[in-house]
């Protein structure tokens, strides 16, 4: 037995896909055959991690997390046009709470990056240095699941402001309960504070001494050899057919890059140390030919029904033999994608799919 390590990483990414074969299908709004009217059919699905409060090996604690990089900082100018210098011009201070800050200048932004996704955010948290009295500071704060590579698709959280302060700063808590986001990946910061209430070289529009969100890290930071590791992950059934679904789960090992700050790949690592399986309280799901299908057709919204969503809850489990030393301190990305196709007219068949859905009993 190899001694236990610390430092494995394991994180999760998850898409959701569908396959069009077979999903045109008609149906008819109109009892008169000569005024028929058609509309075509969808299959359409969405697919998330679920956080299970309830099961303490199915998520990290909770916290308030600061990010781990500065992705773009785009400074603008003071209030008498010049350009702002040190130590007010070092972006990176914004990554943890010290006594410095980060001067946006009027209509400059910032985008930080955190290390992982933070589930279930519960809200993000922006602290604002003013030292002495000062007219009205604010910016406005976005939050976004996807980066640079992606396409951003920021969402508005709030607005930021320098009022209510204790001592120097103002620390705005804005609530991310009600907004549509799975996780946060990036944040962005906005200045908008008015330049017509400022006059002098010194006055250099919102001050970020540091950015924070709070929720659940998804990441086993010390993923160990034998540990066996509950994720769930529900698909909602948006499209107007019912459906037969399926799920499948591949994996690597990435390794950290100093010089470009990024994780990659390492195809020395072999993914068959991890495995990935149904978890033994899981009967709704079965396992074919490395794919994880759902046992029964899913209904559509049509006519007037809501979504219907399943859970698929699975083990992912770190080979206690076969992880060496070599493992250490490395990532395991989880990339789980799932397939849906409609229920009717024999189309998962047609597709080949090893085990066809049935429907559920009453």
């Amino acid at each position: 037995m190899k001694r236990k390590m610390t430092g494995i990483i394991l994180t999760i990414a998850l898409c959701a896909a569908l396959i069009a074969g077979g999903t045109m299908a008609w149906f008819t709004h109109s009892p008169e055959a000569m005024e028929t009217v058609f509309t075509a059919g969808t299959v359409r699905i969405e697919a998330d991690r679920v956080i299970d409060i309830n099961d303490s090996d199915s998520y990290e604690e909770y916290g308030e997390f600061f990010p781990a990089r500065v992705i773009e900082a785009n400074q603008g100018l003071n209030a008498v046009g010049g350009i702002i210098g040190p130590p007010r011009n070092n972006p990176d201070v914004v990554l943890n709470d010290n006594d410095q800050f980060f001067s946006l200048g009027f209509g400059g932004h910032i985008i930080v990056e955190f290390e992982h996704q933070i589930y279930a955010p519960e809200l993000v948290i922006v602290a604002e240095v003013t030292n002495g009295n000062y007219p009205l500071e604010e910016a406005d704060v976005y939050v976004s699941t996807t980066g640079p590579e992606e396409g951003y698709n920021w969402k508005y959280a709030g607005e930021a402001k320098n009022n209510n302060r204790i001592g120097n700063t103002t620390e705005t808590r804005i609530s991310l309960r009600n907004l549509d986001i799975p996780y946060v990946k990036y944040v962005k910061v906005v200045d908008k504070t008015n330049k017509e209430n400022f006059s002098k070289d010194t006055d250099d529009g919102f001050d970020v001494r540091y950015i924070k969100v709070g929720g659940y890290y998804i990441d086993e930071y010390n993923w160990n050899p034998g540990d066996k590791n509950t994720r769930i992950f529900r698909v909602t059934n948006v499209g107007t057919k019912s459906i037969h679904l399926r799920g499948k789960f591949t994996g690597a090992w990435y390794e950290y890059d100093e010089e470009t700050g990024k994780w990659v790949k390492n195809e020395n690592l072999g993914s068959e140390v991890v495995t990935v399986k149904l978890h033994e309280n899981e009967d709704g799901w079965v396992a074919e030919d490395g794919w994880f299908y759902y046992k029964y057709t899913i209904p559509g919204t049509f006519p007037d029904k809501q979504p219907t969503s399943v859970d698929l809850k699975l083990r992912v489990i770190l080979d206690g033999e076969g992880t060496g030393n070599e493992y250490q301190g490395k990532k395991f990305i989880l990339e789980g994608s799932f397939e849906a196709i409609q229920a009717s007219n024999g189309a998962s068949e047609a597709k080949g799919w090893d085990y066809i859905p049935v429907n559920k009993p009453e």
